[in-house]
């Protein structure tokens, strides 16, 4: 049972079987507002990077409901191919998982985070959840993300550095409205820089970002 403030909050498992062969079971944790963060990560980023954990933090102490996604393959400790069968699989089981928890409680919006194959993953949710209203946070997605990215409201972190997402891509994303961009000059992928300072210090900012973006003061 996890604390927050002093009050016992509620925590349950979402469990979805796997096309992966195991059963996987998804943390849930329940408070009192009607919004629902679900937290997507990457291949090789589990929830519990650096980035996702401050942001399932920063998502409890903003007062939502937080669903952490886990994915079949990486409990099986086994390298997968990432091609449409398992995007495919990916994007079903989760699905699954977030209709599981929208039977447990009445919600009215969602706010997607997903960092790299998440970033994938949440732009082909949209349209499965259009009935809600919803915000999107990209942590260094992928190229091909671009049309999902600037068809919701969003706000995309990314490294200058990011071999994933590049200046050209940063450019294109710059110009619309409903797009924030966040840029941080010369992290990498994972939002790092080779001094464990800065690295720090760009935590603390990209959670400061999330929070205010989630919380409506962006």
């Amino acid at each position: 049972m996890l604390y927050l403030k002093g009050e016992k909050i509620l925590e349950k498992v979402i469990e979805v079987k796997s096309h992966w062969g195991v059963n996987i079971k998804n943390e849930y944790i329940i408070q009192d507002k009607d919004t629902l963060v679900v937290i997507l990560p990457g291949g090789r980023y589990t929830t519990f990077g650096l980035l996702l954990y401050y942001s399932y933090n920063v998502s409890l102490q903003s007062g939502y409901d937080v669903l952490g996604i886990d994915y079949g393959f990486q409990k099986t400790d086994k390298d997968v191919e990432l091609n449409e069968i398992t995007y495919s699989c990916l994007v079903k089981e989760t699905e699954e998982a977030i209709r599981k928890c929208l039977n447990e409680k009445k919600y009215k919006k969602i706010i997607f985070i997903g960092k790299c194959l998440g970033t994938y993953i949440q732009i082909k949710l949209i349209s499965k959840f259009n009935n809600y209203k919803q915000k999107h946070v990209f942590l260094t997605p992928w190229a091909d993300c671009i049309e999902g990215i600037i068809s919701t409201n969003s706000m995309v972190i990314v490294g200058t550095n990011d071999i994933c997402f590049d200046k050209e891509y940063i450019s294109k994303i710059d110009k619309f409205e409903n797009v924030t961009l966040k840029t941080i000059e010369g992290a990498n992928h994972d939002l790092e820089k080779e001094d464990y300072k800065e690295s720090l210090e760009i935590l603390k900012e990209v959670s400061e970002y999330i929070y205010d973006f989630i919380n409506d003061k962006i």
